[in-house]
């Protein structure tokens, strides 16, 4: 059979067995492995082209190109399989074992911890440098300048409120962080947030009707009791606050409770800051005469 015959009959192959693989380059004169990758076979290419991914010199890196220009080098196919993930998480552990030249952890040109995307990346200031450039270039509005800044969208003001994540995006975001675990960097800086009042987001808490300060909302909640993240709703305005307490930023500029938003429920208890006076329920506090008076305040 000649050549020709024999790669036509490979090409009318229509299923691909191991259709993924990773495969490994090493240098010849040192006979160390210098990068790490991973391919999907094409059944469109002739034999010796299946793994085409591996001996292609296209798509390289400026690092790949100069170890290749001072150096032969060996292709090695390390795996073979049609399990997708598999293969994927096979890539990222000889990475990590191998190591990397930019982490100074090894000897790979890679330039992400492998698998799918950019995790891992590294960029170089020059590169940093040209990236905000290029913002500034285009006009994108930073800081002050937002549009955006300062907004905070909570309940049907956010654009995804009701949108439901699709099971298959939640099932990734689970794989993706199966068996990994916190670093010590990681820990220390939730050590440091669960220290009441003393991290740099820590807000100060008012209750109204004693004016005693408290110094978070953690300590609110101990008092209080309820779900902690409902009060914080509660306190940040993205919910009817039924409490007799409030941040002392918007207690100092004067804010009400319940100013954000409109009163839900008739048997909720309501507060008025100006006066102190305390009500068991909206009836009872639109019954009273400071009611009439704030209805008469906001009707001039």
């Amino acid at each position: 059979m000649s050549k020709e015959k024999e790669e036509t009959s490979f090409l009318d192959r229509t299923l691909i067995e191991n259709k993924y693989f990773v495969y490994r380059h090493i240098r010849k004169d040192t006979g160390i492995p210098f990068y790490v990758g991973f391919g999907t076979k094409d059944s469109n290419k002739t034999w010796y082209k299946e793994y085409f991914r591996a001996f292609s010199k296209t798509g390289r890196s400026k690092e790949w190109r100069e170890i290749t220009n001072n150096t032969e080098y060996e292709v090695e196919i390390l795996f073979e399989s049609d399990d997708y993930d598999k293969m994927q998480h096979k890539e990222r552990e000889f990475i990590l074992l191998y190591g990397r030249v930019d982490r100074n952890t090894g000897f790979l040109i890679n330039k992400t911890s492998g698998g799918q995307g950019t995790k891992g990346i590294i960029f170089s200031e020059e590169h940093k440098k040209n990236l905000s450039k290029s913002r500034i270039d285009k006009g994108v509005a930073a800081g002050e300048n937002n549009p955006m800044y300062g907004i905070q969208r909570f309940g049907k003001d956010n654009p995804n409120f009701g949108n439901k994540c699709p099971d298959h995006v939640r099932e990734a975001g689970i794989k993706a962080n199966l068996g990994k675990k916190h670093t010590d960097e990681t820990k220390k800086l939730q050590s440091e947030k669960r220290k009441r009042g003393k991290h740099s987001l820590a807000e100060l808490v008012v209750n109204v009707l004693t004016t005693e300060n408290y110094d978070c909302i953690r300590d609110v909640h101990d008092i209080f009791g309820g779900t902690y993240s409902k009060l914080t709703q509660k306190l940040k305005g993205a919910a009817f606050n039924d409490t007799p307490y409030i941040l002392k930023s918007q207690f100092d500029k004067g804010l009400k409770i319940n100013q954000n938003c409109p009163i839900k429920k008739r048997n909720s208890p309501v507060v008025e800051i100006k006066t102190g006076n305390y009500f068991k329920s909206v009836s009872n506090y639109k019954s009273s005469i400071s009611y009439e008076f704030s209805q008469k305040i906001l009707s001039q």
